[in-house]
């Protein structure tokens, strides 16, 4: 009977390894897992190498103050004439624009409307201005987007895409006024 007994638990022992080990086709957690890499194919319309290469956009900025105390902001921009962008103006220390102001190039030059804060003239202190440009034509004149291949022909500096591969620019500067 013992004789029985040994090949019989032998049997028992074997189908037990064998239901461990891997008969459940699962690995073992420091076996490192088998890793298939891709590549995507980056679109031309959203490549941005060396949309950064070439001259300053931005010639000259300058936030000044008029005689009553709103706030303008002057400036020279390598962008056609008629591009129309946007100024957002934030206070030290704050994550969003408390201000916008909308403008224009005429020749080669841009000088935004008078600025005055809800309570009066913008307070004497440091402000953080963003100005930026889509080439979108629902934003810019059709001679814009013909003069700038839709905005695709342009390079410098601050010259980039947006989310959705619109060109876009974009300066930032913070001035005492």
């Amino acid at each position: 009977m013992l004789g029985t007994r040994v090949p019989l638990a032998c049997v028992v022992g074997a189908l037990v390894a064998l239901t461990v080990i891997g008969c459940g086709g699962e690995k073992k957690k420091d076996e490192p897992r088998e890793r298939v890499l891709t590549f995507e194919e980056l679109a031309k319309e959203r490549d941005t190498t060396g949309l950064s290469q070439g001259g300053a956009i931005v010639r000259s900025f300058e936030p000044y103050r008029m005689e009553n105390g709103a706030v303008r902001i002057r400036g020279e921009l390598g962008f056609p004439d008629g591009t129309v962008f946007q100024i957002a103006i934030f206070r030290p220390g704050e994550p969003r624009p408390f201000m916008r102001v909308q403008s224009e190039v005429v020749h080669g030059h841009f000088d935004t409307p008078p600025i005055i804060g809800t309570n009066g003239p913008l307070a004497k202190g440091t402000y953080h201005f963003e100005l930026t440009v889509f080439f979108d034509s629902s934003l810019q004149p059709p001679a814009v987007l013909q003069k700038t291949g839709d905005g695709r022909d342009l390079r410098g500096p601050g010259v980039t895409r947006d989310r959705n591969g619109i060109p876009a620019f974009s300066y930032a500067e913070d001035r005492h006024l």
